[in-house]
């Protein structure tokens, strides 16, 4: 009888948990109406459709491989590889961005991860899902196996409560049926951050710092990394790096906000 009582007893539980969330939610919804994290309109949280309509994006790539935006003179637009593609190697197939990070965009990346407003997440994996569905310069990077987050180091996901990168692939997978691969890998060393570093020092900051941890999972596979910011380009190439050594048949990067300079 006591196998039959503990299933249900868990399930009314579960049921209880749920509805005293979802009160409580709607008291602190009525004590504090959602705001736009944009710009403040009542009842448009995470982020108006006005905001979303009004943000910029990045031009059409230069760099046929990280998509980095050029400045094309004359009659006729030739692709060519950037600086930064020309003199390193690079590991990913192509990493291709939606918006500038000097915008509207970078700001809500930074209220995400530094002002732990967690429900941006859902509304910017959104606009990379809704991006890949759009852009026609896009569209390729949905036709993966896996869509992997760039991971945070354990103590720095523990410090910040989640990982904006898995937030953002979580839209993914659910808009593409693209399956996860969050686990598949993991930064085994809490470097300093990339903020601040030069181009060089970026790529030597990384350099290692990533393993497989499931390769068995990776032969063959096509790869999509998904982060929040590109600069260099370094983080996803050594993500890359590793992947391809394990035997991933492509690995492609997708990030929502490029910073450039």
């Amino acid at each position: 009888m006591g196998q039959t009582i503990t299933p249900n007893v868990e399930r009314i539980t579960a049921r209880l948990k749920k509805a005293a969330g979802s009160i409580a939610g709607g008291l602190g919804d009525l004590l504090f109406p959602p705001r736009c994290y944009g710009c403040g309109k009542d009842g448009a949280a995470p982020l108006c459709a006005i905001c979303l309509e009004k943000m910029p994006r990045l031009g059409k790539p230069g760099c046929p491989i990280c998509g980095r935006p050029e400045t094309v003179s004359g009659t006729e637009a030739i692709l060519t590889r950037c600086g930064t593609c020309r003199t390193r190697r690079v590991w990913f197939d192509l990493a291709r961005s939606v918006a500038p990070y000097a915008g509207a965009a970078g700001n809500w990346i930074r209220m995400l991860k530094y002002g732990r407003k967690r429900r941006l997440g859902s509304a910017l994996g959104q606009i990379l899902a809704e991006s890949l569905r759009s852009d026609p310069e896009l569209a390729p990077l949905a036709e993966v196996d896996y869509a992997v987050p760039v991971p945070l180091h354990w103590l720095r996901a523990w410090w910040r409560g989640f990982n904006q990168s898995e937030l953002l692939a979580q839209s993914i997978c659910r808009e593409w049926g693209v399956e996860s691969g969050n686990g598949i890998l993991r930064r085994i060393r809490n470097d300093r951050k990339q903020v601040g570093l030069s181009g060089r020092r970026r790529w030597e900051n990384v350099k290692g710092a990533f393993v497989v941890a499931r390769p068995e999972e990776v032969k063959g596979k096509r790869i999509l990394l998904v982060d929040d910011v590109m600069t260099t380009g370094a983080t996803l190439s050594e993500c890359a790096r590793v992947l391809k050594k394990a035997g991933a048949k492509t690995v492609c990067g997708l990030t929502l906000t490029r910073q450039l300079g």
